[in-house]
């Protein structure tokens, strides 16, 4: 296929699916505030915005018109979406905002959400100047940053963690390192002079551990992963950052720091029978854990409640031995 026919096969996907959602959906496809977009198999249309939190919409959709999206973005992305496989994840095309949708029998009616990454830079001045991060985690964070240690970053679903790598990147701005940053949606925004972005497929044939693997063939002085999933892409990126490519990023779901790296353990549980505690904390030098709550006006927030630096020994034990950069809020409650 050419590219010719690529672009129009992926711009007649767009305007079939540009049509069913409508010109209210696409408003908010198009808000900078906008971090998704829900379709309920009920027929309810659910939107999170920035500052707002999630909240329903005076909208609903048909199913057919959730059915037809999803069958366009299948067949977009070359896969089929039936009864026999009732669910796609992809991208959606033009706009590139992750996709995934599902039909029955996964469910009783077809259901979508859009996961619209953001168009806004958040840089750690402004994390800093709204309390959601300290001076104290800034100034470690910086020095990290410059000292080319490697981070991740942790949190559950919306807590922020590829905003706030973003906001990491962005010291990398002026950098001369070649940065190579891997992801399947594009979300991570570098705007690194010697910057090289590879972009993987969940379901096709090129994915994380393939694109670590030739990652040392392009040498990089960073590695940037969007988000750690696997065994194989997890270790690759391990062994990558403890052979002289320090200073790299990844982020990761977990409920704490520490949780973060058993995290990592689990993945590599995968391909290993007992996962090396040694190899993870000589890679990883600094866990940053961020959470979603409720401020006192009721408002849905995110802060950076610790920065851990990880000792790269082990303790007598054999645990983790974890230094904690608290967020303020946080020391408080624990004198309370």
């Amino acid at each position: 296929m050419t590219d010719h026919e690529k672009r129009t096969r992926e711009e007649y996907a767009w305007k079939l699916i540009e049509h069913q959602l409508g010109e209210t959906l696409l408003g908010y496809l198009d808000d900078p505030t906008c971090t998704e977009i829900m379709a309920n198999p009920d027929g309810s249309v659910w939107v999170e915005t920035q500052g707002k939190g999630v909240w329903r919409l005076d909208h609903t959709m048909t199913p057919e018109s959730r059915l037809q999206i999803i069958e366009a973005v299948a067949s977009y992305a070359d896969k089929v979406c039936n009864a026999d496989d009732p669910e796609v994840g992809d991208v959606l095309p033009l706009v590139r905002a992750r996709f995934q949708g599902y039909r029955p029998p996964a469910s009783y009616a077809p259901g979508f959400a859009i996961r619209v990454p953001s168009r806004q830079l958040i840089p750690l001045s402004s994390w800093l100047e709204s309390g959601s991060l300290s001076s104290k985690q800034t100034d470690l964070l910086t020095s990290a940053i410059e000292g080319r240690r490697n981070i991740l970053v942790a949190g559950s679903t919306g807590s922020g963690k590829t905003t706030f790598c973003n906001a990491l990147l962005a010291r990398l701005e002026e950098s001369d390192h070649r940065i190579l940053t891997i992801e399947d949606t594009p979300e991570l925004q570098c705007k690194a002079r010697n910057l090289v972005p590879l972009y993987v497929s969940r379901q096709g044939n090129f994915r994380y551990q393939q694109a670590l693997f030739i990652a040392l063939r392009l040498r990089p002085d960073r590695i940037i992963v969007g988000e750690l999933r696997d065994g194989l892409a997890t270790l690759e990126l391990l062994k990558a950052w403890n052979t002289g490519h320090g200073g790299g990023m990844a982020t990761i779901h977990a409920n704490n720091a520490l949780a973060a790296l058993f995290r990592v353990e689990q993945l590599l549980q995968e391909r290993v029978a007992r996962p090396s505690r040694t190899l993870i904390a000589e890679a990883i030098d600094h866990v940053v854990f961020l959470e979603r709550y409720t401020d006192a006006q009721g408002k849905p927030a995110r802060r950076v409640c610790d920065v851990a630096t990880v000792s790269n020994t082990l303790d007598g034990h054999g645990r983790y031995h974890l230094t904690s950069c608290l967020h303020p809020s946080l020391t408080t409650q624990r004198r309370s």
